[in-house]
């Protein structure tokens, strides 16, 4: 960055000396292409890890592995959403290229990397290449979206097409004559909604962004255009809501789930949902919770940035970049958009937009009062966590973290291997990452995949976060079994403690759920069986330890342990008299595993 102030951008008003027709040969440009080739190697990086899909990513890739095209417009297993045009392309590749983690994960890697791209087109048009330069940097290091480029979830695509969205609608902001442009953004904006369930936010926002450019240029005949268009969107995703969405969005389960993400004026804890709403914002950019609480000094730097827009180029160019996310914020506090990292990813690249405007205008402000204090310092410092960070992920890849998550699949492939016919349990949590990678999909067991999907879905017996049932009794002869080429598969039941925003529902499994699902173990043991446990901690709670405990009770002995990041492989052996003590006490059970 020795010569990071060489080009002159439209906001800094000659404060940065060098003329516009040098740009192309400056140092910064040189810098831009180094960050946009990190960035992706980065990403290509993590992509050749194959990590084990996740419970989220096996979620939806069950679903897509198994449906035709048409099946994939039906609401999807386990309750997922994801836009159909996404699933599409999905099933597309897996067609051409076969199921896997790799092939499922193509689409979100061109996604991460091309966002990249818009993002610093959009910041060097608007602001200039000094700004562009720190929101590329900011976002080839953003951990939020170097991991969901790498994810078989739709999130990174939201950022693409808001990112999209958002530079169209600030080049026919400046030229709003041009019938073409109008043309081209109400073509994005039409196939943006298809693309991303978030969309119609941005699409809101940046129409409220040139009805204020309309306004103040006094062209009131345009505003036509904007209602057209308007009407257009809404009519598209009202449609596809209707056909695609609503079963699964509209479910119990799914209100349930993010209930605690939306903003409900009146509560007690509106203000708490508020800020911690801001803190989910703040952090689809870049997040250092639970180690230093960094986003309030980003949340600054983005107030600072949409002043510095605004003026310079005038309030509509503030409205294009705010209005997303204010329209999204509206939305939470009207019940129908919870404020989740994950559902915000679509506002990354808005942020990272804003918050180089801000961070180039203190640090040009501080270097005015204070010269021996270099701006270039103060954006390095900036940057500099989150580059750290990603050369780490790059270059010494940690197995335990990063983009790998619950590692399920090294064991999976280790049990059919090693298992020899021999029963397996599988943990409820562990279910679809299991799942997907113990099917052969080259010829697909549909009728495990559908029972299973029913087992473990959100109203399943066996759901990966299932609420409370209750006390729990056991009958022998209730397990939930499925025998197939696999082996005889034992799914357990939910423990009856749902992770809800951070928190859990209980700090102690429903009475009575440890003791029934060992003696269902020990009822299928042979006498030897394995156990599959995935994402069994959180926080106090230790449902593996509890489950463990219970299982060593009724004769179970551990013989053999494989361990990967958040997952154990157990192979247990139970004494014969622990199997005749399995009938006696069954004679006396009462209730059923299903209640």
């Amino acid at each position: 960055m020795a010569n990071l102030f060489s080009a002159s951008p439209p906001l800094t008003n000659g404060l940065l000396d060098a003329a516009e027709d040098q740009r192309s040969s400056s140092p910064l440009k040189r810098l831009a292409i180094g960050l946009l080739l990190f960035g992706a190697f980065v990403r290509v990086v993590g992509f050749l890890q194959n990590a084990s899909l996740n419970g989220d990513e096996a979620m939806l890739a069950l679903s897509i592995g198994k449906r035709s095209f048409g099946e994939l417009q039906l609401p999807l297993d386990y309750g997922q959403l994801a836009p159909v045009p996404f699933l599409w392309a999905e099933r597309l590749i897996t067609l051409i290229a076969g199921v896997s983690g790799y092939t499922l994960r193509i689409i979100p890697l061109v996604a991460g990397v091309v966002l990249l791209w818009v993002v610093y087109r959009l910041t060097d048009e608007l602001l200039g290449q000094v700004q562009a330069v720190v929101a590329l940097a900011l976002s080839a290091t953003s951990y939020p979206l170097m991991r969901y480029s790498v994810e078989v979830k739709p999130y990174i695509i939201d950022g693409v097409v808001s990112a999209l969205l958002i530079w169209m609608a600030v080049r026919l902001a400046s030229d709003l004559e041009n019938r073409r442009k109008w043309a081209l953004f109400g073509l994005i904006g039409s196939a943006g909604v298809l693309l991303s369930n978030p969309a119609l936010l941005v699409c809101a926002g940046a129409a409220a962004g040139l009805v204020a450019a309309v306004v103040r240029s006094r062209r009131p005949r345009l505003l036509t255009y904007v209602a057209v268009l308007g009407l257009v969107w809404v009519s598209i995703f009202t449609a596809a809501y209707a056909r695609w969405y609503a079963p699964n969005a509209t479910a119990p389960y799914m209100q349930e789930f993010w209930a605690g993400n939306l903003l409900q004026p009146g509560r007690p804890d509106f203000a708490a949902r508020l800020w911690s709403g801001f803190a989910e914002l703040s952090c689809t950019l870049t997040c250092w919770r639970g180690v230093v609480d960094l986003w309030p000094m980003l949340l600054a730097l983005t107030i600072m940035g949409l002043i510095t827009v605004s003026r310079a180029h005038g309030p509509p160019y503030g409205i294009l970049l705010v209005g997303p996310i204010a329209a999204t914020f509206s939305a939470s506090l009207l019940g129908r958009y919870p404020l989740g990292t994950r559902l915000l990813l679509f506002c990354a690249p808005i942020l990272a937009v804003l918050t180089a405007a801000g961070a180039v205008a203190v640090a040009t402000g501080v270097e005015r009062s204070w010269p021996r204090l270099r701006a270039r310092w103060i954006l390095l410092v900036l940057v500099y966590p989150s580059l750290i960070l990603a050369a780490a992920l790059a270059f010494a890849a940690p197995s335990d973290w990063g983009f790998r998550g619950t590692e399920v699949q090294p064991l999976a492939e280790l049990y059919q291997i090693r298992g020899a016919g021999e029963p397996v349990y599988v943990f409820p949590r562990a279910v679809p990452a299991w799942v997907f990678h113990t099917t052969d999909w080259s010829a697909p067991d549909t009728s495990r995949l559908t029972w299973v999907a029913q087992v473990a879905g959100p109203n399943g017996p066996g759901s990966i976060n299932g609420p409370s049932r209750g006390t729990r009794h056991f009958r022998p002869g209730h397990a939930l079994v499925y025998s197939s080429e696999v082996g005889k598969e034992l799914y357990g039941t939910s423990s009856g403690v749902q992770v809800r925003r951070g928190h859990l529902s209980s700090l102690q499994p429903d009475s009575g759920w440890a003791e029934t699902e060992a003696r269902h173990i020990r009822e299928a043991a042979r006498p030897y069986i394995w156990m599959i446990l995935a994402d069994y901690a959180h926080g106090p709670l230790d449902e593996r330890a509890i489950l463990m405990k219970a299982v060593t009770a009724a004769g179970g002995e551990v013989v053999f342990t494989s361990i990967t990041p958040d997952a154990v492989l157990l192979r247990l052996r139970f004494s014969p008299g622990a199997k005749d003590s399995a009938r006696a006490d069954g004679n006396t059970g009462i209730g059923s595993a299903l209640r």
